[in-house]
């Protein structure tokens, strides 16, 4: 099956793909519930939950299995700080050198720590959200995983002075990205969004995306819909230069950020979904006029193929007017 077969059947199970709404939507649930983040964040069923209530109220069309950035550094071991009501981040690199990544490597890496909750939540959300929401998966990608572990700034420098390890550094990190993926596939999942924001043109080159971390994204991407899942590209930041190497992922759908007009990204990327270009912030900074009116100008441009979404997830500040705004005039006739 083709990439836009395999997206329009799983599209066409909720809605009609031209009126899909896709808003990234993730701690927000638990403050749109009136939950606490830290309780949203360490137990699968509570997110469950309140990602499926806040898909229902809200009106759009998809839940999201994610709990955060820092999920697969705790897990080998990484030392996280938690604020009151915010996300953790890890605090500190682990691996003094690449190869230390060996000493930490698990048969089953996919269920530890938390990584167990969000397949249990996946299985949930399968069960409860099938036919009327799409169940979407979140893995991070491994740039972003081996920057964690490594230190981001020293992940760059080895990608320039020591290449070779950049790259077993990579591997390393991908096949344990790879194990958690196809978990979430066996757990449910309708597609597999690859979130990968150490691949953004803000913080690496064009050439080392495409010597390095091109290669890897295509062949997980080859994997994964070869298992017959849709899989989507969530590289996050101005892609303008990127587009013609994104093409070449194989992706179904492609997040494209504010400042590249769907008409413009349509020409680079002509087969992929193209998901944008909303960008996140705005929702907790603008009047529902101004979305209403920045909706309707995207609408103009839109074809069968343009899914309605935003560049990055929406801030636990949002105001939920804005992102019932974003549903409505998107879908008025």
């Amino acid at each position: 099956m083709n990439k836009l077969n395999r997206l329009q059947t799983v599209l066409k199970g909720v809605t009609e793909p031209g009126n899909f709404v896709l808003p990234i939507i993730n701690g927000l649930a638990a403050k749109l519930a009136g939950v606490p983040l830290h309780r949203y964040l360490t137990d699968g069923e509570t997110l469950a939950h309140c990602q499926l209530e806040a898909a229902k109220a809200y009106n759009y069309d998809a839940v999201f299995v994610y709990f955060d950035n820092a999920v697969e550094a705790e897990a080998l071991g990484a030392e996280l700080d938690w604020p009151e009501d915010g996300y953790p981040r890890v605090m500190r690199p682990i691996l003094a050198a690449p190869k230390d990544l060996d000493l930490l490597k698990s048969d089953d890496f996919s269920r530890i720590g938390r990584r167990e909750k969000l397949l249990k939540a996946c299985e949930y959300l399968h069960r409860q959200a099938a036919g009327e929401k799409l169940v979407v998966a979140t893995v991070l990608g491994p740039a972003s995983v081996a920057g964690q572990l490594y230190g981001l700034e020293k992940l760059l420098f080895l990608a320039v002075d020591e290449p070779l390890q950049f790259r077993k550094l990579l591997d390393d990190t991908w096949l344990m990205v790879d194990g958690y993926a196809k978990a979430l596939i066996r757990a449910g999942a309708d597609v597999l969004c690859l979130y990968e924001p150490a691949a953004s043109p803000a913080v690496v080159s064009k050439e080392i995306f495409r010597t390095y971390l091109l290669p890897v994204y295509k062949q997980m991407i080859s994997e994964w819909t070869a298992l017959g899942l849709p899989v989507w590209s969530h590289i996050i930041g101005p892609i303008r230069n990127f587009l013609p190497l994104l093409a070449e992922l194989g992706a179904d759908m492609i997040t494209i950020d504010d400042s590249i007009p769907w008409t413009e990204a349509r020409l680079a990327l002509p087969e992929p979904y193209l998901v944008g270009n909303l960008t996140a912030s705005l929702f907790a900074i603008q009047s529902v006029g101004e979305i209403e009116k920045t909706v309707r100008k995207l609408k103009e441009h839109a074809d069968s193929r343009t899914i309605i979404g935003t560049d990055c997830e929406l801030p636990l500040d949002s105001d939920p007017d804005n992102l019932r705004a974003m549903v409505r005039v998107w879908r008025e006739g």
